[in-house]
Protein backbone atom coordinates (compact mmCIF):
# COMPACT_ATOMS: atom_id res chain seq x y z
CA UNK A 1 0.00 0.00 0.00
CA UNK A 2 1.29 3.65 -1.19
CA UNK A 3 0.87 6.22 1.57
CA UNK A 4 2.35 8.63 3.43
CA UNK A 5 3.76 6.35 5.93
CA UNK A 6 7.15 7.35 7.35
CA UNK A 7 10.05 4.78 7.82
CA UNK A 8 10.35 3.40 11.02
CA UNK A 9 14.60 3.93 11.62
CA UNK A 10 13.87 7.03 11.19
CA UNK A 11 10.97 7.80 13.56
CA UNK A 12 12.99 5.72 16.19
CA UNK A 13 16.21 7.64 15.50
CA UNK A 14 14.16 10.80 16.09
CA UNK A 15 15.44 12.58 13.04
CA UNK A 16 13.06 15.70 12.35
CA UNK A 17 13.56 14.71 8.62
CA UNK A 18 11.62 11.01 8.44
CA UNK A 19 12.16 9.12 5.19
CA UNK A 20 8.22 8.94 3.44
CA UNK A 21 9.19 5.66 1.73
CA UNK A 22 6.28 5.21 0.41
CA UNK A 23 6.24 8.56 -1.22
CA UNK A 24 10.04 8.03 -2.82
CA UNK A 25 8.71 4.62 -3.86
CA UNK A 26 5.49 6.07 -5.63
CA UNK A 27 7.62 8.84 -7.49
CA UNK A 28 9.45 6.13 -8.94
CA UNK A 29 6.74 3.78 -9.85
CA UNK A 30 5.37 7.57 -11.56
CA UNK A 31 8.42 8.64 -13.20
CA UNK A 32 10.54 5.57 -14.03
CA UNK A 33 7.23 3.50 -15.49
CA UNK A 34 9.54 1.37 -17.59
CA UNK A 35 11.55 0.11 -15.08
CA UNK A 36 10.90 -2.82 -12.46
CA UNK A 37 7.74 -2.62 -10.05
CA UNK A 38 8.71 -2.45 -6.22
CA UNK A 39 6.34 -5.03 -5.85
CA UNK A 40 7.23 -6.01 -2.09
CA UNK A 41 8.53 -3.35 0.24
CA UNK A 42 10.69 -5.38 2.75
CA UNK A 43 12.46 -4.36 5.09
CA UNK A 44 15.98 -4.24 3.55
CA UNK A 45 14.02 -2.08 0.84
CA UNK A 46 13.06 0.52 3.52
CA UNK A 47 16.32 0.67 4.97
CA UNK A 48 18.12 1.26 1.98
CA UNK A 49 15.83 4.08 0.95
CA UNK A 50 15.61 5.53 3.85
CA UNK A 51 19.67 5.32 4.13
CA UNK A 52 20.08 7.06 0.84
CA UNK A 53 17.40 9.81 1.91
CA UNK A 54 19.47 10.80 5.07
CA UNK A 55 22.80 10.64 2.60
CA UNK A 56 20.96 12.94 0.03
CA UNK A 57 19.36 15.43 2.72
CA UNK A 58 23.33 16.00 3.69
CA UNK A 59 24.60 16.66 0.34
CA UNK A 60 25.49 19.69 -1.44
CA UNK A 61 25.01 18.46 -5.15
CA UNK A 62 21.47 19.36 -6.93
CA UNK A 63 19.26 18.59 -6.43
CA UNK A 64 19.83 17.11 -3.23
CA UNK A 65 21.01 18.60 0.45
CA UNK A 66 17.47 19.74 1.76
CA UNK A 67 15.71 20.68 4.92
CA UNK A 68 12.67 19.74 5.02
CA UNK A 69 10.45 16.12 3.87
CA UNK A 70 8.56 18.08 1.14
CA UNK A 71 12.10 19.77 -0.13
CA UNK A 72 13.10 16.17 -0.25
CA UNK A 73 10.43 14.22 -2.02
CA UNK A 74 10.64 16.70 -4.69
CA UNK A 75 14.61 16.26 -4.55
CA UNK A 76 14.38 12.40 -5.27
CA UNK A 77 11.33 12.88 -7.90
CA UNK A 78 14.00 15.46 -9.74
CA UNK A 79 16.14 12.57 -9.45
CA UNK A 80 13.91 10.10 -10.67
CA UNK A 81 13.17 12.15 -14.04
CA UNK A 82 16.92 12.79 -14.52
CA UNK A 83 17.32 8.68 -14.21
CA UNK A 84 14.68 8.25 -16.63
CA UNK A 85 16.07 9.99 -18.85
CA UNK A 86 18.96 7.90 -19.21
CA UNK A 87 18.79 5.11 -22.16
CA UNK A 88 21.08 2.61 -20.01
CA UNK A 89 19.15 3.04 -16.38
CA UNK A 90 15.86 2.25 -18.56
CA UNK A 91 17.20 -0.71 -20.74
CA UNK A 92 17.65 1.45 -24.18
CA UNK A 93 21.13 0.63 -24.80
CA UNK A 94 22.24 -2.37 -26.43
CA UNK A 95 24.41 -4.58 -24.01
CA UNK A 96 27.76 -5.86 -24.55
CA UNK A 97 27.93 -8.77 -26.28
CA UNK A 98 27.22 -11.90 -23.30
CA UNK A 99 25.66 -9.95 -21.51
CA UNK A 100 22.06 -8.47 -20.59
CA UNK A 101 20.08 -5.74 -20.93
CA UNK A 102 20.41 -3.55 -17.67
CA UNK A 103 17.08 -2.22 -16.48
CA UNK A 104 17.86 0.00 -13.21
CA UNK A 105 15.62 -0.98 -10.41
CA UNK A 106 14.70 0.82 -6.73
CA UNK A 107 17.82 -1.33 -5.44
CA UNK A 108 20.27 -0.02 -7.70
CA UNK A 109 19.25 3.52 -7.27
CA UNK A 110 18.99 3.17 -3.46
CA UNK A 111 22.57 1.56 -3.14
CA UNK A 112 25.57 3.21 -2.06
CA UNK A 113 26.92 2.90 -5.70
CA UNK A 114 23.94 3.26 -7.70
CA UNK A 115 23.09 6.34 -6.32
CA UNK A 116 26.69 7.59 -6.12
CA UNK A 117 27.42 6.69 -10.09
CA UNK A 118 23.62 8.27 -10.97
CA UNK A 119 24.57 11.10 -8.93
CA UNK A 120 28.39 11.44 -10.42
CA UNK A 121 26.87 11.84 -14.31
CA UNK A 122 27.89 7.98 -15.10
CA UNK A 123 24.75 7.07 -17.06
CA UNK A 124 23.29 10.40 -18.50
CA UNK A 125 24.66 13.81 -19.58
CA UNK A 126 23.67 16.20 -16.96
CA UNK A 127 24.12 15.40 -13.32
CA UNK A 128 20.96 15.22 -11.02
Amino acid sequence: MLGNQLDEQSKASGNDLQCPVDLIVAAYHELMPKNPRCKVLHDDRRKAIAARWREASRLTCKPFGYRTAAAGVEAWRTFFRVCADSDFLTGKCAPSPGRKRFVADIDFLTSPKGFAKCLENRYHEEAA
